[in-house]
């Protein structure tokens, strides 16, 4: 059985961002045995958009 993720870090924990410019944020869900699945969602779309990165 796979066991329930207990944390989910994003690094960075903050972003500064200008129009125009992208950003790379890496997360971690522990424990590393959990499901690495998560959603992520954005309040204000029209302010920034998530694109997920194949691996």
């Amino acid at each position: 059985m796979t066991p329930d993720a207990e944390s989910i870090t994003v690094t960075p924990d903050t972003l500064a961002m200008r129009v125009g410019e992208t950003a790379r944020l890496e997360v971690s869900v522990l424990p590393a045995n959990a499901s690495q699945e998560f959603t992520a969602e954005i309040e204000n779309p029209a302010i920034a958009t998530i694109e997920k990165e194949e691996s």
